[in-house]
């Protein structure tokens, strides 16, 4: 085993599909740039995991004997991948074990964006975890194994919330078609990028408690069953045109303007707290230069996303910068988890 080994993946943004994907509809995820990166390396007492993330403030140490279950922040993520692995490769891995992480600071916003950090984290955990066990070039070789430990760390570190979409496009990168139904094993599709759009997104300046918006939606779907089947049907028929459209190649931005709206329609119906004020504002500012925009993920703060003709984007950007809302310099990412 050599003395470091290093590894990076993208983040997300959920371009349609969110919430109904929890119940097994499909969504569509796009893997974005910055990464995260992880470095790791040996040293120091030879029974203890050393984590740090110099950017917080965070170093945390535990004996790899008795780790805990749970940890601060982000270090909640990496002990669950460590708990994901197979025992024998705990006692291998472990011991000594020291992880650097490096979060992106995007555009001197330090806040959650909501662009799937703890996805790339753990994604790029477990990729690191894969390789020193079994060897360079390996988690690249059993990328397939590697998403369902990240998925299995990434469901513990949430109380075993969370749909697997964003560690999808974290382990996978590009853009993916995600389903699960009743339980099965989640379908990745990968899709082309739709031709003559460019991706913009903007932050709000709030973020928002994904695990609490998806509490509140398993609350309110309970009292509703009507219009959650009808919620299902119209977000999975939204999904699946605009995947049509991508797929062939056809007009992707008028597929687009027509799937986007769907959550926003039913969220108010569903009593989901999916559109605040600096949202609506965001997505009035692009429709004001006839762009379709929309909350990514969760809604209730983070980010916005918007798919537009590649020479508008530079415009939208500079309007919403000039509005007070930042817009961090974010890029599709064709690759996936990588180690190094």
């Amino acid at each position: 085993m050599t003395s470091q080994y290093c590894a990076e993946a993208p983040g997300k943004l959920f371009l349609l599909g969110e919430y109904a994907v929890l119940d097994g509809s499909p969504a569509i995820v796009a893997a974005v740039e910055p990464k995260v990166r992880v470095v790791a390396g040996y040293k120091g007492t030879r029974q203890k995991l050393s984590i740090a993330i110099p950017s917080s403030g965070v170093h945390f140490t535990a004996d790899v004997r008795s780790l805990p279950p749970t940890g601060p922040g982000p270090v909640a993520f990496v002990l669950a991948c460590c708990a994901s692995c197979p025992e024998e490769e705990r006692r291998t891995v472990l011991p000594g074990l020291n992880l650097v992480i490096e979060f992106p600071r995007t555009q001197g916003v330090r806040a959650k964006l909501g662009l799937g950090g703890s996805a790339a984290l753990v994604a790029s955990v477990s990729a690191l975890l894969f390789e020193l066990a079994h060897g360079r070039g390996r988690a690249q070789q059993h990328k397939t194994e590697v998403f369902h430990r990240a998925l299995a760390a990434h469901r513990a570190a949430q109380q075993g919330r969370g749909s697997g979409a964003d560690v999808a496009a974290s382990v996978f990168g590009g853009l993916i078609l995600f389903e699960t139904s009743n339980g099965s094993t989640p379908r990745v599709e990968p899709l082309p990028w739709p031709e003559n759009l460019a991706l913009a997104t903007s932050w709000s300046g709030q973020p928002a408690s994904t695990a609490e918006l998806i509490g509140t939606y398993y609350n309110s779907v309970r009292d509703h069953a009507a219009l959650h089947r009808q919620f299902l049907r119209s977000s999975a028929l939204a999904v699946e045109t605009f995947a049509t459209a991508i797929r062939s190649c056809s007009d992707a931005e008028s597929a687009w303007r027509a799937a986007a709206p769907v959550l926003l329609e039913f969220a108010p119906k569903l009593r989901i707290p999916y559109l605040t004020p600096a949202l609506a504002r965001i997505l009035a500012l692009a429709q004001s230069q006839n762009i379709v925009a929309k909350p990514s993920g969760a809604g209730g703060g983070d980010s916005a996303v918007a798919l537009c003709r590649p020479d508008q984007k530079a415009a939208l950007i500079e309007l919403w910068e000039r509005s007070g809302f930042p817009c961090p310099a974010v890029s599709p990412a064709k690759e996936g988890v990588v180690c190094g």
